[in-house]
């Protein structure tokens, strides 16, 4: 029986649907049961993510995978202190799977290249801060072992008699998961209060950051990567430079091998699919700011959400069975990588020009929101 335990209960469920950016989801939840609640949109709103559009080529033989939407780096944990909560990243570097290698990509051919290293106990050297912080019923951030999502450590049991300690987590694909803690990916995030800023002045902070990512150049990954494991030359584009560039990947798959396609169709639909609940957290987002600010300002802001409304109009517009069917073929459409033709790949470069034509009318009137933000 265990000696030790320490278990945050009543912590919400997280699970794939409309609230897919991970980081944002998993802190939804781990807030929920604290006295300073922050929700989905809230996340993405003044991290700026709810705006962002990015691309990311790995700079290996993989060339795609999934970290483009991902949320759990430097700019997005330094915004998030605006709501009152500081983030303390606790990570060792340990090589990442490839996408074709987890549990959830079991149809793609895995390449014969890279064998990837596994969590050999690394995680034990957070034992103190994980127990810590449960005891201050603060639920940890982790990775989840199946797809490298984030999740939500919510206990903590301390078995002497077999000499393992293991944890609980709810993660994207079920409750209370169990699991050595030796087992863990060594990436937590730990949550300790601030101070927080006054509600405009984080949100000025978002705008402006979304602002940032529609024009800027491209980055290197471990730039501003937490988990500086990226291949050196690791690159995301933003903006109107990330619809060009994914729009060129889909060109053509000749010369790809089977591995290669595999993951830039599943980097294909993924991305559109956590855009899609960005640009939807997006509308709820600025329409509730709209109410907390002049009449110019929230002109601009609801224009902007007019516009976050039809980007999402024009993504249901490819999907069945009020739509075509034929582009971003994702888990919604029953279709795998066998009917992924020349013309899907035709479409779905059409809609990504669409798609950027909308970004850049969002950030314009973003700029107008901020032209006429209140001095505070």
């Amino acid at each position: 029986m265990p000696t030790t335990s320490y278990v945050i209960p009543n912590l919400p469920a997280i699970s794939w649907g409309m609230k897919d950016i991970t980081f944002a989801g998993a802190l939804e939840s781990a807030t929920a049961v604290t006295s300073r609640r922050c929700s989905y949109q809230e996340i993405l709103g003044m991290t700026g993510v709810a705006f962002r559009t990015r691309w990311y080529l790995t700079g290996d033989e993989r060339r795609w995978d999934g970290a483009a939407p991902i949320a759990e780096e430097r700019e997005e944990v330094a915004l998030f202190a605006g709501s009152g909560w500081n983030l303390h990243p606790g990570i060792v570097d340990v090589r990442q799977p490839v996408l074709s290698q987890m549990d959830l990509n079991r149809n793609v051919p895995v390449p014969a290249s890279a064998i990837p290293s596994k969590p050999n106990g690394e995680a034990l050297q957070f034992r103190r801060q994980i127990i810590e912080s449960l005891k201050a019923t603060l639920p940890v951030l982790c990775k989840d072992p199946k797809s490298l999502d984030m999740a939500v450590l919510s206990g903590y049991e301390a078995d002497t008699e077999n000499n393992k300690d293991v944890v609980l987590f709810n993660d994207y694909w079920g409750m209370e998961h169990r699991m050595p803690l030796a087992e863990m990916w060594p990436f937590f995030i730990f949550l300790t209060p601030g101070e927080g800023a006054e509600p405009l002045a984080v949100a000025k902070q978002g705008l402006k950051q979304a602002i940032n990512n529609g024009r800027r150049e491209a980055v290197l990954a471990n730039e501003i990567s937490l988990w500086g494991n990226h291949p050196d030359s690791a690159i995301y584009f933003y903006g109107e430079q990330a619809y060009r560039q994914w729009s060129a990947d889909l060109e053509s798959i000749d010369g790809l091998d089977a591995a290669q396609q595999g993951q830039l169709f599943h980097c294909n639909w993924w991305n559109v699919d956590c855009l899609f609940s960005a640009r939807k957290a997006a509308q709820d987002y600025l329409k509730e700011l709209s109410t907390h600010v002049d009449s110019e300002t929230a002109k601009a802001l609801l224009q902007a959400a007019a516009y976050c409304q039809e980007w999402c109009q024009n993504f249901r517009a490819t999907m069945s069975p009020g739509g075509h069917g034929m582009a971003f073929l994702g888990p919604w459409t029953g279709k795998s990588i066998a009917e992924w033709s020349d013309e899907v790949r035709n479409n779905e470069r059409q809609q990504l020009a669409k798609w950027s034509e909308i970004d850049m009318r969002i950030v314009g009137e973003l700029e107008a929101a901020l032209a006429t933000w209140p001095e505070l």
